[in-house]
């Protein structure tokens, strides 16, 4: 190397790399690009293979500082006059030509010579591996002030191990050479010192470990199995909850209804219908009335005892379908005039009766009337407001109505795209207006307004309905399942 600040460089004889020499004093290097080592050339050593400038000797590399016992002999020939005996040893010390040897040595014997005149003489050198801590390089620490006074214990620590070595190895060279050598002591220290930060600084703090997103809907109960028995299930699709947290499910063939209580310990019983019977419809009221419909009329029923009490008219007929409690008590239903081919109609209507089961209000075909499409098998759900939402089943679009019936807007289109539906089978809303539609995928989540909120994935679920904590209860054919949503 030639100055102090200037990097020299040379081909790596093995791979052809650029290497850089920034050590004063290397001879040896390691290839940052093949990890051989590389003798440095002795052009690039300065001067050839040492330096002595500004009255500081520089020293090459040595394996040990039991080196600098070996150099005291070198020192010791020298000031006794013998020059050529001087250089033999060095060249014994380090593998450099005659050349390089006697410029080494003609250079230890400037700086000695300076030491004789009254100057103090310097040594300025380096040891590979003298340290467990390569003092070259910048400390680094491992966490804020914690990391620094490790570093400055090691460092101090070091110093004292180095202070006991060179007090030892001062007596020899001192010995040998009659030269006082503290100031390569000094020197040495000096050299560690610097590495010491004059103050603690903090390290980047590391990120933590991202943590895993919980799912939104956490399943926090599970009941049933498929079977005919007391809290079995075969093709279950309709589920309804009174104010006490007692859950209904109905079963598509046969109309059988089954209770549960809020821990889902089965409770009791009953059939809305026969065995050709086909549950379209069914909702609960706060009381524990339960509604259900079989594409005919709409039946009442005490849900605890499955005691009936009666059934609601209407002039136009029989022909119900989906049923869903008005926050009144009373319940709305979806008619269809004709039932040729299941649920198949065309010029649908809704009606909604109050808690006496009379007839408060009518829409005259609210879907295909702004779809013209054979509407049927849809899904209803009342806010907390009053207004009525309809789940168009073939049109896969959310039809929103206010309390009097006024058509307010519609939401949601065919596909398959986040927002999107694919054939609605039912629906519910939360305390916070918030509007869940099962389709054939997941569960789909908008606000009142329509905005898209997310999905959530249960895919087996059929109906579903909240209860007063807002948990969402399924039914997912034969098993039922609580879930409790993330907010």
């Amino acid at each position: 190397m030639s100055e102090t600040n200037h990097v020299e460089s040379f081909k790596c004889p093995s791979c052809g790399a650029p290497i850089e020499i920034r050590g004063a004093g290397e001879r040896t290097v390691k290839c940052p690009f093949c990890g051989e080592p590389a003798p440095v050339p002795e052009n690039l050593l300065s001067p050839n293979g040492g330096r002595a400038t500004g009255g500081v000797f520089e020293m090459p590399q040595m394996g040990s500082l039991g080196a600098a016992v070996e150099m005291a002999q070198v020192m010791k020939q020298i000031k006794l006059g013998n020059k050529i005996e001087a250089i033999k040893l060095y060249r014994q010390m380090f593998p450099v030509s005659l050349q390089v040897a006697k410029a080494q040595v003609e250079a230890i014997e400037r700086s000695m010579a300076g030491a004789g005149s009254g100057q103090p003489m310097m040594m300025n050198m380096n040891f590979a591996q003298a340290t467990a801590i390569p003092v070259s390089s910048p400390v680094t620490t491992r966490s804020s002030n914690a990391g620094c006074i490790v570093t400055i214990f090691i460092l101090v620590l070091t110093l004292g191990i180095l202070g006991a070595v060179f007090f030892s190895v001062n007596q020899q060279v001192s010995s040998i050479s009659g030269i006082d050598v503290s100031s390569l002591q000094k020197s040495v220290k000096a050299t560690v010192l610097a590495q010491i930060p004059l103050a603690a600084t903090k390290s980047p703090t590391r990120a933590p470990a991202p943590t895993p997103t919980p799912p939104y809907a956490v399943q926090a109960l599970t009941v049933g199995k498929e079977g005919s028995g007391a809290g079995q299930f075969t093709n279950a699709n309709r589920i309804g909850i009174d104010a006490k947290g007692n859950v209904y499910v109905g079963e598509y063939n046969g109309g059988r209804v089954q209770v549960f209580d809020r821990t889902g310990k089965y409770l009791s019983q009953f059939f809305s219908g026969n065995a050709q019977s086909k549950l379209t419809g069914l909702a609960v009221d706060f009381k524990g009335t339960v509604y259900t419909a079989d594409g005919t009329l709409i039946s009442r029923f005490n849900g605890l005892t499955g005691e009936k009490l009666g059934q609601l008219a209407y002039t136009g007929g029989p022909g119900f379908g989906e049923l869903a409690i008005a926050p009144d008590g009373g319940v709305g239903a979806l008619w269809y005039p004709t039932r040729d081919d299941g649920l198949r109609g065309k010029g649908e209507n809704f009606v909604q009766f109050n808690a006496s089961g009379k007839v408060t209000l009518v829409i005259s075909a609210p879907l295909s009337s702004r779809t013209g499409e054979l509407e049927h098998t849809n899904a209803i759900a009342f806010d907390n407001g009053g207004n009525l939402y309809i789940a168009s089943y073939v049109s896969n679009a959310v039809f929103k109505f206010g309390p009097d019936g006024k058509y307010i807007n519609r939401f949601g289109s065919p596909g398959n795209a986040p927002d999107q539906l694919s054939m609605a089978y039912s629906m519910a809303i939360d305390s916070r207006n918030q509007v869940y539609i099962k389709d054939a995928q997941s569960v789909i989540v908008y606000g009142s307004d329509g905005r898209f909120i997310r999905r959530i994935a249960l895919d087996r679920a059929r109906g579903i309905v909240f209860d007063n904590n807002d948990a969402l209860w399924a039914i997912e054919s034969t098993v039922l399942s609580k879930y409790v949503l993330g907010r």
